[in-house]
C-alpha cells in the first residue's frame, strides 16, 4: 500500500574534508547512534523493530551536492542511435571525436534537478538526455546544469559544436562562468601520517602511511527524508545536531567529516503523472516482491559497526568485532519498472554481523523517484 510520509531536505554543509561518501545507510546509522545516545537503548530498539515489523518510520536518500540527482541509469544508447546523435551534431568529418565526447557525456554522475523538473513529463533516455545537453546553449555539458545565460562558445558561427570539451576545438570556457565550473570540482587529496608512540610522543620508525581526502568544490549537499507517524522532525533535527557535534564518517576524532546539518521542508520537487519507472535516490536492497526488472548498478557494501560497538566488544567477551558481513547494493541511481502503485520498496537487513545479533541491521530502504522511461 502507498504510505503517506511527510517530505523533508536535510542540508549538509562542509567544514572539512571527508572520507566516508554520503551513502543512505551511512547517514542513517549514524542517525540510529545519535538515537540511542540522545534517547537510550530502549528507544533505539523500538526504532529498529518498527522498521522489522514493516512500518517505515524514516527514508532517507543519499545526500548530492546542492541543486543535483544522479544520472539516471538507462538502457545504453545503440549503435544506430549514436550514429544518428554523430551525424546530428558533429557530422561525418569529426565521427570519432562524437564517439569520444558521448563517452565522457555518458560518465556524468549527476545531472541538474532543474532539467529533470523543466522535462519531468517527457520519456526520458540515454540519447534523450545527451540530446538536450548538446543542443540547449543554456546547458553546459561539463557541469549538466544551466547557465545564467546561453555559452557563446558553444557552438561558432557556422552552427557547429565549438565547446573545447566535446569538440575537438582548444575553445576554452569562458571566465564569467568560473564560478559555476568550481561549484563542480572534486579533488582527491593523499595525506601522510606517521603513527605516534604513545609512551615516548614521538614518531615511530618505519610506520608512513596514508589517507585519501575528498575535498568538494560544492561545499553543500541536499538529502531528502520521510518521516512517517511513529517518529518526529523534532527527534530527526535534535539526531542531526548531535551528528553536527561529533562528526560524520571515518576519523571524525582527528577532525574530519565536519558537518553542519539543518533540515527544512522539501522534496525533489519532481512528479509525472505517467511514471512508469523509479529511480532510487538511496542505495536499496529489494524486498520480496518488489521490482527488479530495470537498468542498475550494484556495489559491495563492506559495513563497519558505529558508536561504542566500533572499538569495544559487543558482548562482554571477546574482542572488538567492527566489520559487518558484507552486502550487495543497488546503486542510488538505478532505475526500475514500476506501475507506481507503492511506494515501499526496500528494506532493513537483519543479521549483519558474526554475532548473531537480529538487531544488527543495515539500511536498504529506497527513496523512490517517479519517471517516465522509454522503455
Amino acid at each position: 500500500a502507498r504510505i503517506y510520509m511527510k517530505c523533508f531536505k536535510i542540508k549538509i554543509r562542509l567544514s572539512s574534508s571527508v572520507l566516508t561518501p554520503f551513502h543512505s545507510d551511512t547517514l542513517w546509522g549514524h542517525i540510529c547512534w545519535a538515537l540511542r545516545y540522545l534517547n537510550g537503548e530502549m528507544e533505539l530498539e523500538s526504532f529498529l523493530k518498527s522498521h522489522s515489523n514493516g512500518e517505515t518510520l524514516l527514508i532517507i536518500s543519499n545526500a548530492f551536492p546542492k541543486g543535483y540527482l544522479p544520472y539516471p541509469v538507462l538502457p545504453p544508447i545503440g549503435k544506430g542511435k549514436a550514429k544518428a546523435l554523430i551525424d546530428r551534431f558533429w557530422k561525418a568529418d569529426d565521427f570519432v571525436v562524437g564517439v569520444s565526447a558521448l563517452k565522457s557525456l555518458l560518465k556524468i554522475p549527476y545531472l541538474s534537478r532543474e532539467i529533470f523538473i523543466r522535462r519531468m513529463e517527457e520519456e526520458i533516455s540515454n540519447e534523450f538526455f545527451m540530446g538536450l545537453i548538446l543542443e540547449d546553449r543554456n546547458i553546459c555539458p561539463i557541469i549538466a546544469d544551466y547557465l545564467p545565460d546561453a555559452c557563446p562558445n558553444k557552438y561558432d558561427e557556422n552552427g557547429k559544436i565549438a565547446c573545447g570539451f566535446i569538440s575537438s576545438s582548444k575553445n576554452k570556457c569562458p571566465p564569467k562562468y568560473k564560478a559555476q565550473f568550481k561549484n563542480n570540482r572534486i579533488e582527491e587529496a593523499v595525506t601522510y601520517h606517521s603513527k605516534i608512540n604513545r609512551f615516548s610522543g614521538t614518531t615511530i620508525e618505519r610506520s608512513l602511511f596514508t589517507t585519501e581526502d575528498t575535498f568538494f568544490g560544492n561545499e553543500e549537499f541536499e538529502a531528502y527524508c520521510k518521516i512517517g507517524t511513529g517518529f518526529s522532525l523534532e527527534k530527526l533535527t535534535r539526531c542531526l545536531e548531535f551528528i553536527n557535534n561529533y562528526g560524520y564518517g571515518k576519523k571524525k576524532s582527528t577532525g574530519k567529516g565536519n558537518i553542519n546539518c539543518t533540515i527544512e521542508n522539501g522534496d525533489p520537487g519532481i512528479s509525472t503523472t505517467q511514471a512508469n519507472a523509479f529511480m532510487t535516490l538511496s542505495n536499496y536492497v529489494p524486498k520480496t516482491g518488489d521490482p527488479t526488472n530495470g537498468y542498475y548498478r550494484v556495489l559491495t557494501k563492506y559495513g563497519k559497526l558505529g558508536g561504542h560497538f566500533a572499538s569495544s566488544p559487543i558482548t562482554n567477551e571477546g574482542n572488538p568485532m567492527p566489520f559487518k558481513y558484507p552486502l550487495i547494493m543497488f546503486e542510488a541511481g538505478s532505475v526500475f519498472i514500476s506501475d507506481g502503485k507503492t511506494m515501499n520498496y526496500g528494506r532493513i537487513v537483519n543479521g549483519m554481523h558474526a554475532i548473531k545479533n537480529p538487531d544488527i541491521a543495515h539500511y536498504g530502504i529506497a527513496y523512490p523517484l517517479l519517471l517516465k522511461v522509454k522503455v
